[in-house]
């Protein structure tokens, strides 16, 4: 009888189990007309799979930064359209398809699943250069992950802290045990997770420990350093992989930018001393532009004349003018740093995609800067690096 039950419960598990991933993975092609982005936690609202007449549609991909910390109506995303909607009288969407914890290889994921799905224009791929890399070539995400993993089918609503139901968290050996805890959860403890969080940000939001804090930014001091380029070279192929996806929505008459998000080191002059002073981090001997120059490098390789967009020289300008661009504790941008990135953004799209039409009202940081952000800026160093080291690898396809 023992074995018997025990073989029951284990099949039974084995079912429930098989069920949730297959109605997890189904909710990636949902029936009907309209997709409820809301409903599986990203960080957007119903979309149409259709575009409405007159819409120029762009969708978004990324990580945690696309995502945003942020409530819909305040992401980089949802302030471009609204700029440019205010400034041409145009129907412009950006479809928020963000993914917390993800890299390259999920943004290629995301975009071979919903380009199909939902009608558009144009494609935007924002690659952080904090961690991008290192989470491909360390192995922080791994290759075959999930698309939406850590929110898509998580137990709480990113937005409100709801409590959902439809992935409970695993606390016991067997999942419908997970289940009934859920809901006993739910009924002795009430309908949301309580957490004071400012406004607007979301539940994405989660200021470090200090210690953790101040390990993370140092780890993403590596991306910095031309002795670590050969250890990164897979994070880099696998941009490539992306830029040469790219190229081919552009050949097939889609819109491509890549935007270069950089890491809070390279913005922060304060965090960039308090780290030379808690570990020692010779960074003298680091060079501060070399992500961004070799993801330039790798993008122009893989898909030539698509244009790269780096927010870094606004978000500098700003910073250095007192703005808090970042969260405190936290290695992503704030409400400003979002809005800032936006306008950013909206000016690129006013500019190349619209036939030119002006964003009024944009800060002197962004104005003041160059559309594309940064030029090139090559050095015989860095020239060695992409040709050393990066090139061949791309060649092999490592």
């Amino acid at each position: 009888f023992v074995v018997v039950t025990a073989v029951c419960l284990v099949l039974a598990d084995g079912a429930f189990r098989l069920y949730e991933d297959v109605f997890l993975a189904e909710s990636y092609s949902p029936a009907g007309d309209v997709v409820d982005f809301r409903a599986l936690n990203y960080n957007e609202t119903a979309v149409p799979k259709k575009k409405p007449e007159g819409e120029f549609r762009i969708l978004s991909f990324g990580d945690s930064f696309c995502y945003g910390i942020v409530k819909t109506p305040f992401t980089y995303n949802s302030v471009a359209a609204a700029l440019l909607n205010k400034a041409g009288g145009r129907n412009v969407r950006i479809v928020n398809l963000g993914d917390p914890s993800s890299s390259f290889y999920q943004y290629l994921k995301a975009y071979q699943i919903w380009a199909p799905v939902l009608e558009h224009d144009a494609v935007i791929f924002n690659v952080y250069t904090g961690n991008d890399f290192i989470d491909v070539a360390y192995g922080c995400v791994p290759d075959d992950a999930d698309i939406n993993r850590v929110f898509g089918g998580s137990f709480v609503d990113a937005q409100t802290g709801r409590k959902r139901l439809n992935h409970a968290p695993e606390r016991f050996p067997l999942r419908m045990l997970d289940y009934a805890g859920a809901c006993w959860f739910l009924v002795t403890e009430g309908k949301y997770v309580v957490r004071d969080l400012p406004e607007p940000y979301n539940f994405v939001l989660g200021p470090m420990e200090e210690t953790d804090f101040y390990r993370t930014a140092k780890l993403q001091l590596d991306n910095y350093d031309p002795d670590d380029v050969s250890a990164l070279k897979r994070g880099y192929a696998a941009l490539a992989m992306v830029a040469r996806a790219a190229s081919e929505a552009e050949g097939r008459g889609k819109k491509v930018l890549f935007m270069l998000s950089p890491g809070r080191t390279r913005v922060d002059a304060a965090l960039r001393e308090t780290l030379g002073q808690k570990y020692g981090a010779e960074l003298s001997a680091l060079d501060l532009g070399l992500a961004a120059y070799l993801s330039r490098r790798v993008i122009g390789a893989a898909a030539p004349g698509v244009p790269v967009l780096d927010v870094r020289p606004a978000l500098l300008c700003a910073a250095e003018s007192g703005k808090m661009v970042y969260y405190p504790r936290d290695i992503h941008w704030s409400v400003e740093g979002n809005r800032l990135v936006g306008e950013a953004l909206a000016r690129f799209i006013a500019a190349r995609w619209l036939g030119g039409e002006a964003v009024r009202g944009l800060a002197s940081c962004v104005a003041g800067t160059p559309p594309l952000g940064a030029s090139l800026e090559e050095t015989g160093e860095r020239r060695a690096l992409f040709q050393g080291v990066l090139a061949p690898a791309l060649q092999a396809g490592e």
